[in-house]
C-alpha cells in the first residue's frame, strides 16, 4: 500500500501537458520545464536566451533530448507506443475488468503528501518550524555520518513521525534510519535564506552536480520554481542533545560549506596570498591547507568530485603511484598533465558516490562538506522517497476509511 502513485477516478479531461516558469539570468532569461507527474523526468532547465520564447524552445529541445537519451521518446521524438501483441496480452489478462477500471490503470497522477506540501508564510517572523531528528547508524560500525534534522511546516502523522527503515549499502552493510520528534525550531528570513542555499547545494551535488564544473554557482535563482510544483520542507546538518530529545541546527557547517569562493561572483581568487608553509596551490589559485581539509573538490581529468579526508605530508608528486613510475609521470603519460608544482603534498580524498535507490535489500569544530557530510546526503533522497511513500500510503488510509468502514482497518505499513 506504500505507494506514491494513485489513480485519477475522473480521466476523461485529464490531458497531462508540462508547465514553464521563468527566471533571470545574468545571460538572458532560463525557461524551466516541469513536465506531468508520469513523465520519467520531473524538470528540465534550458540555458540562458535572448528572450522568453527562445528559452522556451531551448528547454523543449533539452527535454526532447534527456527523454530520447533514457528511450522515452524514439528516433523521430514520438512516444513509444503499446504493441499490438503486447496490447492483446494485456486485454487477455484483464479481460474481466470494466472500462473505468482500464482507464485507472493507463492513468495516473502523482500525489504529493499534504504533510510536505505545507509552506510558511515568507513575512512571518519567526519561522517556527516542527522537527525531526535523522539519525544513521552504520552496520557495521565502520563509518560515520553527519547528523541531519527534517524541518517542516506542518507536523507529520504519528504514524510517520518515528519512521525506521534500513538502508542495504554495498558489500552487506546497511544503515538503520530512525526520524524522532524533536519539537519545534525556529528561523528568522536570514537563516532561512542560508538554509534554503545550503539544500539546493547539497541536492544539486546529489542529484545534478554538473553546475559545479563551472567556475561560479548562483544559488536561489530558481527556487520559486521548484516550491510551485514539488514538496517543501528543509534538510540540514544538526547537533543532538540526546539528554533534551532536541536538536540544533549546526550553523557552522552551513556557512562554512557556503562560503566557497565558487559561490562568490568575485575574480580575485587568483590574487590570494597565504603563508606558503600554510597553503596548496590548486588550480583555480591557492588555498589555505586548513580550509582544503573536510572540502570538496572538483578533479577535471576524471570528471570526478572527491572529499578531501586529509593532507599527506609525507608523499608528494615524486612519490611512487605504482612500481613503474611516479605521481608526475603517471598524470604525465595517461592525462597529458604536467604538475607545476610537484613538491606539494598529496591530498588523500574520497569519491563522491552517485546517488542509488539503497531501499532494496541486497544480497551481499572545523567541519566543512566533510565525506561524513556527503555520506548522510547521499543517504537521505532514500529517507525521504520512503518517507513520502509512507505518508501517502497513511493519507490512501484515509480515503478509505471516508469510502467504508472496514478501510480504517487497512495498514499503511503494508
Amino acid at each position: 500500500m506504500s505507494s506514491r502513485m494513485i489513480c485519477i477516478h475522473n480521466v476523461r479531461y485529464y490531458k497531462p501537458k508540462p508547465e514553464f516558469c521563468y527566471v533571470d539570468d545574468v545571460d538572458g532569461k532560463v525557461c524551466h520545464a516541469i513536465l506531468p507527474a508520469n513523465a520519467p523526468i520531473h524538470q528540465i532547465s534550458g540555458v540562458p536566451q535572448s528572450s522568453i520564447e527562445a528559452a522556451k524552445r531551448d528547454a523543449c529541445l533539452e527535454a526532447c533530448k534527456e527523454l530520447h537519451q533514457i528511450g522515452a521518446l524514439s528516433d523521430y521524438l514520438l512516444p513509444y507506443l503499446v504493441s499490438t501483441e503486447e496490447k492483446s496480452a494485456l486485454e487477455a489478462i484483464d479481460s474481466d475488468s470494466s472500462d473505468d477500471e482500464d482507464a485507472r490503470r493507463d492513468k495516473h497522477e502523482m500525489l504529493v503528501p499534504g504533510a510536505l506540501t505545507k509552506q510558511w508564510n515568507v513575512l512571518e517572523e519567526p519561522v517556527c518550524l516542527n522537527s525531526y531528528f535523522v539519525r544513521f547508524t552504520a552496520k557495521p560500525h565502520d563509518r560515520q555520518y553527519k547528523e541531519f534534522g527534517l524541518f517542516i511546516k506542518a507536523p507529520l502523522p504519528s504514524d510517520a513521525e518515528k519512521l525506521e527503515l534500513d538502508l542495504h549499502l554495498a558489500h552487506g552493510r546497511s544503515v538503520i534510519t530512525e526520524l524522532l520528534p524533536s519539537g519545534v525550531t525556529q528561523f528568522d528570513q536570514e537563516e532561512i535564506a542560508l538554509a534554503q542555499n545550503f539544500q539546493e547545494m547539497f541536492l544539486k551535488l546529489v542529484l545534478n552536480r554538473t553546475d559545479f564544473t563551472a567556475s561560479v554557482v548562483t544559488l536561489g535563482k530558481d527556487r520559486m520554481c521548484r516550491s510551485k510544483s514539488g514538496t517543501v520542507y528543509l534538510l540540514l546538518p544538526v547537533i543532538w542533545n540526546q539528554y533534551k530529545s532536541m536538536i540544533v541546527v549546526d550553523w557552522n557547517v552551513i556557512r562554512r560549506c557556503l562560503s566557497s569562493s565558487i559561490f562568490s561572483s568575485s575574480t580575485d581568487v587568483m590574487g590570494r596570498q597565504f603563508p606558503h608553509d600554510e597553503q596548496l596551490q590548486l588550480v583555480d589559485g591557492p588555498c589555505r591547507t586548513n580550509d582544503i581539509v573536510n572540502s570538496l573538490v572538483y578533479v577535471a581529468h576524471k570528471s570526478s568530485f572527491f572529499f578531501v579526508t586529509q593532507v599527506l605530508p609525507g608523499k608528494n608528486g615524486y612519490s611512487s603511484f605504482d612500481n613503474s613510475r611516479s605521481h608526475v609521470e603517471h598524470l604525465s603519460e595517461a592525462h597529458q598533465i604536467h604538475l607545476c608544482y610537484p613538491e606539494q603534498s598529496l591530498l588523500q580524498a574520497k569519491q563522491l558516490a552517485n546517488p542509488h535507490n539503497w531501499l532494496h535489500d541486497r544480497k551481499h569544530g572545523n567541519e566543512g562538506f566533510s565525506k561524513e557530510i556527503g555520506s548522510s546526503v547521499s543517504l537521505l533522497p532514500s529517507v525521504m522517497h520512503r518517507l513520502e511513500n509512507l505518508l501517502v500510503a497513511i493519507e490512501l488510509r484515509s480515503r478509505l476509511a471516508d469510502s467504508f468502514p472496514e478501510g480504517a482497518e487497512v495498514t499503511s505499513q503494508r
